[in-house]
């Protein structure tokens, strides 16, 4: 079995990279001084002082933010793939509980994701601080804490979806088709302008869209230092739903990954596919 040690060289070479990239990329502060929460919300698409806005340039800087949790996606995607594999030569000829196999294969995702946004994170502040001069402030450890909760749930069921897609459909190309749809997802976040007007359809028609709740300035909080903050005109996301959401997407995943490992014949569907 690919065990949790074997993940942590990848894990850290990872976090550190993307960290230090994202850093240098996206982390700007106007006189060389940055609040601990506005290097947070830098990195989950704002740009200064000012928040992520549904235009296409700004939608476009977003899904170039997220390349590098794309690619960590990619890696444990095929990582938990080629261990199912492995598991229907080695280990499910010899034991019937597959569930056991799989829950412990998704702990091992989950700490792996966890770990990498942990590490990205602090790589990201190191290096700032490397450059510029970082200040805290009362909700900066919040913001933090936030991100990396929000990203490591939707890293690690996006990590899942990769996985279970190649599993049922024997597809090679399950990254590509997941990332194209985080990618749509993402553009279709530019319709938030047509209904700019009207604030119940926007909050609805984001609440829907999970690349929305990655977007840290859209949040609003009963904080009043956080409200005046984060809160935008004609966005407002909650916290407390954002962490519904994505935990239960998350669960969701599990549970049909469990349901898909439990049944599915990997050896029989090949031999059938090379009789064909």
């Amino acid at each position: 079995m690919y065990t949790i040690k074997n993940k942590i060289f990848p894990v850290l070479i990872a976090g550190i990279l993307s960290g230090g990239i994202l850093s240098i990329v996206f982390i700007n502060p106007y006189d060389g001084r940055i609040l601990v929460s506005e290097a947070i919300l830098q990195l989950s698409g704002s740009s200064g002082a000012f928040p992520l806005t549904p235009a296409f340039k700004d939608l476009i800087s977003f899904t170039i933010r997220m390349i590098p949790d794309y690619m960590f996606e990619l890696y444990i995607g095929i990582e938990l793939y080629r261990h199912f594999c492995t598991a229907s030569v080695y280990v499910f000829s010899r034991t019937p509980n597959r569930s056991r196999w799989y829950i412990r294969e998704v702990i091992e995702v989950a700490v792996a994701v966890f770990g990498y946004q942990i590490i990205k994170m602090f790589a990201a502040m190191s290096v700032t601080f490397l450059h510029y001069k970082i200040e805290p402030d009362h909700f900066g450890f919040f913001l933090l804490v936030f991100h990396i909760i929000v990203y490591s749930l939707w890293v690690f069921t996006v990590s899942l979806l990769i996985n279970l897609i190649s599993i049922k459909y024997g597809s090679n190309n399950a990254f590509i088709w997941i990332v194209g749809i985080q990618i749509f997802m993402t553009a279709l976040l530019e319709l938030v302008q047509i209904f700019e007007s009207n604030l119940t359809l926007t909050k609805i028609f984001l609440n829907v869209n999970p690349i929305a709740h990655l977007v840290v300035g859209w949040h609003t909080g009963t904080i009043k230092e956080l409200k005046n903050s984060l809160e935008v005109a004609y966005i407002t996301l909650d916290f407390k739903v954002t962490l519904v959401t994505m935990l239960a997407i998350s669960i969701f995943s599990v549970i049909v990954g469990m349901h898909l490992v439990s049944q599915h014949e990997f050896l029989i569907l090949n031999a059938n596919e090379e009789g064909d």
